[in-house]
């Protein structure tokens, strides 16, 4: 048996709306809002976040996914 996971990437450095992942939607920051959807779908075994942020990482675990810490070269434009 296969396992799927979701990847959500989250970079920290939005020009438009500064913050605009952890900023707050309706009650609950951004982000939140696509891992939970990812976390309650019964084909997807795990949820990972890359992000530069530390901010949104920390959102990120304390909403259920895994933290991966991306360089920010990696997290241009």
């Amino acid at each position: 048996m296969s396992s799927t996971v979701a990847l959500i990437a989250a970079r920290g450095g939005s020009k438009g709306l500064p913050h605009k992942n952890i900023l707050p939607f309706c009650g609950k920051p951004l982000i939140v809002w696509s891992i939970e959807v990812a976390l309650n779908c019964p084909e997807i075994s795990a949820v990972f976040v890359t992000s530069d942020c530390d901010e949104i990482l920390q959102v990120s675990v304390d909403a259920g996914a895994i933290a991966i810490k991306r360089p920010a070269e990696l997290s241009e434009d």
